[in-house]
C-alpha cells in the first residue's frame, strides 16, 4: 500500500504474512532471521510491543524503515 503524501513523499508497508495450514512450522522466524529488510538497506525503527493479537496472545511488532534521504550504508 502506498499513500501519498506532499512534496512527492511516498509512505508503504511491508508485512509478513502465512497461511494458516503454514502456522507452527516455523517459517517466519527463519525468514525474519535471514535479515531480508537490513539487507535491503532498512533501518530497524523499534518494537511495538504487544501491538497485535494473535491465536489469542499479545504479539509485539517490529519496525523498520527505508527512507531515501539515508545515506546507503
Amino acid at each position: 500500500m502506498v499513500i501519498p503524501l506532499p512534496n512527492d513523499e511516498c509512505r508503504g508497508e511491508l508485512g509478513y504474512a502465512l497461511g494458516y495450514k503454514y502456522w507452527g512450522k516455523g517459517i517466519a522466524p527463519k525468514a525474519v532471521k535471514l535479515r531480508v529488510l537490513e539487507k535491503a538497506g532498512f533501518q530497524g525503527e523499534g518494537i511495538l510491543r504487544k501491538y497485535m493479537i494473535l491465536k489469542g496472545k499479545t504479539r509485539d511488532m517490529v519496525m523498520f524503515s527505508l527512507i531515501f534521504a539515508d545515506p546507503q550504508g
